[in-house]
């Protein structure tokens, strides 16, 4: 009789406790108490004030999400048993997170704004029905990198320069969170979900021709072309226009230098007529621009 009570007893608990991970949110008694403890791989927050929004969606059933707001070294709360993606990411100017979707806003024009800096990033984990102190790690990304765009004039046209504004195509407008700097699976030109351009106006950076402008990215669509686009207005309201072929300067762009600004420099020529033509250009890191 004894053998009947104990079977019958351990049948039980084994249903209650798969009943528990199942149907967890049902029955206090399938609530664990864990950290999630972001983990800054190659980044850092943008202060020490800063804070991390994080979902955590049962791998079981999508409906079952539960939203936290940490600090930086992590935080402590109450989830139900089971498998979990983590989701985590700081709160950015411009920028939106939608479960794994990371999106830039644009002008009314179409062209990106610029991305305010942050750190994201995703796990798969499963919290244990047990009473062991558990400890969720969940490794955060850089998730935008500056580019710079230099342009060195020379020639005849070069005085009678008014104004300089660019675009370049095939950047990234919406890109999973996991193809940030670098990609998690180590792809050099990652995929997008949605490309765009992104538009510069150039301002002088000295009396001998020099004009930069920058901007903050989410990304580059590696499967597009990158093509700088530039404009040049004169004083007497006279234009020229050129394209140039970037792409293999953002080869590198995911996974090399990812913590420096990256330049690409464009020296232009401008002829009597006004006739602008590529002389050399380059690209690299901001250390292998002081190098140079």
């Amino acid at each position: 009789m004894n053998g009947y009570l104990k079977t019958g007893l351990t049948v039980i608990i084994l249903f209650i406790s798969a009943a528990c991970i199942k149907d967890s949110n049902d029955s206090d008694d399938c609530w664990k108490k864990l950290k999630i403890e972001p983990r800054w791989i190659d980044t850092s927050p943008q202060s020490s004030e800063s804070t991390v929004r994080i979902t955590a969606t049962s791998v079981e059933d999508q409906d079952d999400v539960y939203n936290f707001t940490s600090g930086i070294d992590g935080i402590n709360v109450e989830m139900a048993a089971g498998t979990y993606e983590f989701i985590g990411w700081e709160p950015s100017d411009n920028v939106t997170i939608d479960k794994r979707t990371v999106t830039v806003g644009t002008h009314t024009s179409g062209t990106a704004l610029e991305a305010g800096a942050f750190s994201g990033g995703t796990t798969e984990a499963v919290v244990n029905s047990d009473d062991t102190y558990q400890v969720i790690p969940l490794p955060m990304y850089r998730q935008t990198r500056e580019l710079y765009v230099r342009i060195i004039f020379s020639g005849n046209g070069l005085s009678l320069i008014n104004e300089v504004v660019g675009t370049i195509t095939g950047i990234a407008l919406s890109r999973d969170i996991d193809n940030g700097f670098p990609p998690r699976d180590g792809e050099t030109r990652p995929e997008v979900l949605r490309n765009g351009t992104v538009s510069f106006t150039f301002l002088p950076e000295n009396t001998d021709g020099w004009y930069i402008d920058g901007h903050n990215l989410i990304g580059i669509d590696g499967d597009s072309v990158q093509d700088l686009d530039v404009r040049v207005m004169y004083s007497d309201a006279s234009f020229s226009d050129i394209s140039v072929d970037v792409t293999d300067a953002f080869d590198d762009f995911h996974t090399v230098n990812v913590l420096e600004p990256m330049y690409i420099v464009i020296q232009l020529n401008i002829g009597i007529n006004f006739e602008m033509d590529v002389t050399d250009w380059s690209s690299g890191s901001e250390s292998w621009l002081t190098a140079q």
